[in-house]
């Protein structure tokens, strides 16, 4: 997610269920057939399920390579990073 956030940061988080997020966000997701989580931005909302991309195009894995993914796999909106 660079230059947005940078190894070493720490970011505060609100769960979805309270505040939800939009396009332009940065959330946390549960990965699509992997059991981690990542950090991406909301590029599009269709529906019930959301484009994800990285700040960092060339070195991120996002919707480009998965496709959308549902709404339900976003578990956090990013409120704010520590440095």
């Amino acid at each position: 997610m660079e230059p947005s956030l940078r190894s070493g940061n720490y970011v505060v988080t609100v769960s979805v269920s309270l505040l939800k997020p939009n396009v332009g966000d940065i959330v946390v997701i549960k990965v699509p057939g992997r059991d981690i989580l990542m950090i991406k931005r909301i590029s599009e909302i269709k529906k019930n399920r959301v484009y994800i991309i990285g700040d960092n195009e060339e070195h991120s894995t996002d919707s480009r390579y998965f496709g959308f993914v549902s709404s339900d796999r976003v578990v956090a909106k990013v409120l704010f990073r520590i440095i």
